[in-house]
C-alpha cells in the first residue's frame, strides 16, 4: 500500500508539472549555450554576498583527482614579513581581492565629498552598489539617530547582516536641521560604532579615512585608533594617539603612546611615562612585559642592547609568553598590536564568558601569529556573536592540516564536536575526493552537521565552493535537495535550478525517489523563483501539505504556518481549508505589527530592528510576513526572499 502510494503521489506530481517547459541538465544543449551558461565563484572578503561574475575567463581543467592539500579560497592567510613592507593588512588584502587588471567597484567606491554635506560620506556611491540618495528623506534625523544606535552587532542571519552593512556605507545626506540638535558628528560616530561593532574592520578604518581631519572629534579618533592597533597599522595609530595624549592624557593614551616613542627612538622619554603610570597604580604586568619585548626588537633591528632592557637571554618576555596568554579578559587593541609587531606566535586561551568583543574576534581571525586552533575557536565564537563571514572561513579553509587519524574518525565525532573545525574538516575531504560520489558524502555529511549546529547560512559559502564541479546529473540525484539548499544561499539561482529540473525530469518518469525530492524541493524555490520559473497551484500545494504528515505534529505546524505566509506576501493564493486547519488554529501564535518609516533608511533600520539578534531563526511566522512584505514594498524583494529562506530552512526545511 505504501509503494502504491508513492506511485500515486509521483504521478499527481507529474501530471501537475507537465505544463512547465524545461530543458533538464541531461539533455543534449548548444555548446555555445552551455558555455555561456558558465559561472565562476568567488567568495567575498566583506559581507556574506556570493559574487557571480559572468563574463570573466575561467581556467579550463578537468575535475582530477587531488594528491596534496585542499584548495585554498580568498587570499593566503599566512603572508610572510616581507609581503606587508610596512602596509597594513588591510591594504594588503585589498589588493589581493582585486588581483591584477581588476578595478576597485563593488566593495569600496571613492565619492566626491561635499564639506556641507559631510554627513553623506560613504563607500558605496548612491544608485550604483549603495542605497539611492534619498535614502533618509523625510525621516526625522532624531528618529534616525535613536533606531541607527539600536541595531544589533551581528545576527544569526547573514543577510539581514549585509543589509547592515550596505545601508552604513551608502553615500547619503541625512536630513539634519538647526533644531533637532542633532550633530554630523553624532551620526559619523553612530555609523562607525556599529561597523566596530558588527567586527567590519576594513569598511570601518576606510570610512574614517574619508572624514576630513579637522572633523575627527575626540571619540571618533579614540574608537579609530584601536581600530588602526588591530589591524596593525602602528604609523596611523600613533599620528593619532599623539593628538589624543595631549587633548585628554589619560592612562590609555599614554600607554599608546609609549610604545610610539620606543619605536621612534625616544626609549628614555617613554620610560619616564612608564614611571608616571607606576606612580598612578595603570601599570600591569602583561603591558609592561610586551613594552620590555618592542624594546628589545628596536634595539636588535639597530644592531644595539638597551642597556634599560631586558639583557640576559630572552628574559621574562619570552618566558611568560612561551605558552599561553591567558589574559584574554583583559586583552586589548594594544596587546594584539604589540604581539603583531613581535612577531610572537602566541596561543591565547579563549574564555567564552569574557566578553570579547565583534572587532577584536574579526582582528582575531585575521592574525597569522595565532595557531590553527585558536583561530577555529575565534571562528566558533564569531559564530555565536552573529557576525561569521566569508573573511573568517579564507583564513581558515585550505590553510588547515588535518592529521590522517582526524579524516579516518571525522564520521565517528558526534553532532556537537568541533563547530566550525568539523566544516573545514569536511570541506577538506570533500575537496581531496576522488570522485563526486565521494565528494558528495562528505559534502552531505558536513552540511547536515552545519545545519544541526546552526551554521548553515554561515558556512553555505564554503560548501557552494566544494560543489563546483559536480554537475547536476541524474546519477547524483540523491545529492539535489542539498545542492539547492546550497546554491539558493549563495545567491546561485540557476545552479540551484539546474538541480530541481534534473529531479524534475525524472520524477516525470514516475521515480517515486525523485518526486519525493522534487515535493521536498519545491517550497524553497517557489520562495526565491522571481521570474516565474517554478509552477505553483493550489494543487501542488496541497500534495505538499499531504507529505508533512509524517511530520510530528509540531514541526507540521512549524512549517505550515511560516511557509503560507511567505506564500501570501509573494501573492499566491492559500486556499482557505488549509489555512484552517484546527493543528494550525491552535498552534498560530502572532508577531508584532510592523509598519515601515518615511524614508527607506528608517524603514530597513525598524526591520533590522524587528528582526533582532536572533534573525530569522527565532521570528514568528508573521513577524516574517510583515518584514518580506515592508521589503518588497520597498523595492528590495530580493532580500525579502532572501530573508524568507532563511526562516524555512531555520524551520527544517
Amino acid at each position: 500500500m505504501k509503494n502504491f502510494h508513492s506511485k500515486i503521489t509521483a504521478f499527481l506530481f507529474s501530471v501537475l508539472f507537465l505544463g512547465l517547459a524545461v530543458t533538464a541538465p541531461g539533455q543534449e544543449q548548444d555548446p555555445a549555450t552551455e558555455e555561456q551558461g558558465r559561472q565562476v565563484f568567488y567568495l567575498t572578503l566583506q559581507g556574506r554576498d556570493i559574487t557571480v561574475r559572468d563574463g570573466e575567463t575561467a581556467e579550463e581543467r578537468p575535475f582530477q583527482p587531488a594528491t596534496g592539500g585542499p584548495l585554498e579560497i580568498g587570499p593566503n592567510p599566512y603572508l610572510d614579513r616581507e609581503t606587508f613592507k610596512g602596509r597594513s593588512f588591510r591594504l594588503v588584502q585589498q589588493e589581493e581581492n582585486l588581483g591584477p587588471g581588476k578595478e576597485k567597484t563593488a566593495e569600496v567606491e571613492q565619492t566626491e565629498l561635499d564639506p556641507l554635506n559631510l554627513d553623506a560620506i560613504g563607500l558605496l556611491a548612491a544608485g550604483g552598489t549603495g542605497y539611492p540618495i534619498d535614502l533618509w528623506q523625510g525621516s526625522d534625523v532624531r528618529e534616525l539617530l535613536v533606531l541607527i544606535s539600536a541595531l544589533p552587532g551581528g545576527t544569526s542571519s547573514p543577510t539581514a547582516n549585509a543589509i547592515k552593512r550596505k545601508l552604513l556605507l551608502s553615500s547619503a545626506p541625512f536630513p539634519i536641521t538647526p533644531e533637532s540638535g542633532v550633530e554630523i558628528e553624532d551620526l559619523l560616530f553612530q555609523r562607525l560604532a556599529q561597523l566596530y561593532r558588527a567586527g567590519d574592520l576594513a569598511s570601518l578604518l576606510s570610512l574614517f579615512e574619508q572624514i576630513p581631519a579637522a572633523e575627527r572629534s575626540p571619540r571618533i579618533s579614540r574608537m579609530m585608533v584601536e581600530a588602526y592597533l588591530l589591524d596593525g597599522d602602528m604609523e596611523s595609530a600613533c599620528t593619532l594617539a599623539k593628538t589624543g595624549q595631549r587633548e585628554e592624557g589619560t592612562p590609555d593614551w599614554l600607554k599608546i603612546t609609549s610604545i610610539c616613542l620606543v619605536l621612534e627612538g625616544e626609549e628614555g622619554q617613554a620610560r619616564f611615562n612608564l614611571t608616571l603610570l607606576t606612580e598612578t597604580g595603570d601599570m600591569d604586568f602583561a603591558y609592561q612585559s610586551l613594552f620590555e619585548g618592542v624594546v628589545k626588537l628596536v634595539s636588535e633591528q639597530r644592531g644595539e642592547i638597551s642597556t634599560l632592557a631586558m639583557e640576559e637571554g630572552d628574559g621574562g618576555f619570552s618566558n611568560f609568553f612561551s605558552g599561553q596568554f591567558f589574559l584574554l579578559s583583559e586583552l586589548t587593541p594594544l596587546h594584539v598590536a604589540i604581539l603583531k609587531l613581535l612577531g610572537r606566535n602566541v596561543e591565547i586561551a579563549l574564555d567564552e564568558n569574557a566578553g570579547i568583543s565583534n572587532v577584536l574576534l574579526s582582528a582575531l581571525a585575521r592574525w597569522s601569529g595565532l595557531t590553527l586552533e585558536t583561530k577555529l575557536e575565534v571562528a566558533d565564537q564569531a559564530l555565536a556573536g552573529g557576525i561569521l563571514e566569508e573573511h573568517f572561513l579564507s583564513t581558515l579553509v585550505g590553510a588547515y592540516t588535518f592529521s590522517l587519524q582526524d579524516k579516518e574518525t571525522a564520521y565517528l565525532l558526534d553532532y556537537e564536536s568541533w563547530g566550525v573545525k568539523s566544516d573545514a574538516l569536511f570541506y577538506a575531504l570533500a575537496k581531496e575526493a576522488f570522485d563526486f560520489d565521494a565528494a558528495i558524502k562528505h559534502i552531505r555529511e558536513g552540511w547536515a552537521r552545519a545545519r544541526y549546529g546552526g551554521r548553515a547560512a554561515f558556512i553555505a559559502g564554503l560548501y557552494m565552493d566544494a560543489m563546483a564541479e559536480i554537475p547536476p546529473d541524474p546519477a547524483y540525484i540523491s545529492f539535489a535537495p542539498d545542492a539547492a539548499r546550497i546554491a539558493l544561499l549563495t545567491g546561485n539561482w540557476q545552479v540551484a535550478l539546474y538541480w530541481y529540473q534534473t529531479v524534475h525530469a525524472l520524477a516525470s518518469t514516475g521515480d517515486a525517489e525523485a518526486t519525493r525530492m522534487l515535493v521536498e524541493m519545491w517550497p524553497l524555490m517557489v520562495t526565491m523563483d522571481q521570474a516565474g520559473e517554478i509552477p505553483y497551484s493550489p494543487q501542488i500545494l496541497r500534495l505538499w501539505r499531504r507529505s508533512l504528515e509524517i511530520l510530528p505534529v509540531e514541526d507540521q505546524v512549524a512549517q505550515t504556518q511560516v511557509f503560507y505566509k511567505i506564500l501570501e506576501v509573494l501573492g499566491l493564493p492559500v486556499p482557505d481549508d488549509l489555512k484552517s486547519e484546527g493543528l494550525l488554529i491552535l498552534g498560530e501564535t502572532s508577531g508584532p505589527e510592523f509598519i515601515g518609516g518615511a524614508s527607506l533608511g528608517e524603514t530597513i533600520l525598524r526591520i533590522l530592528t524587528v528582526f533582532g539578534a536572533a534573525g530569522a531563526e527565532k521570528a514568528a511566522p508573521m513577524t516574517v510576513a510583515n518584514v518580506m512584505y515592508t521589503l518588497t514594498e520597498a523595492g528590495l524583494e530580493a532580500e525579502a526572499r532572501q530573508l524568507g529562506l532563511e526562516a524555512l530552512l531555520a524551520r527544517g526545511f
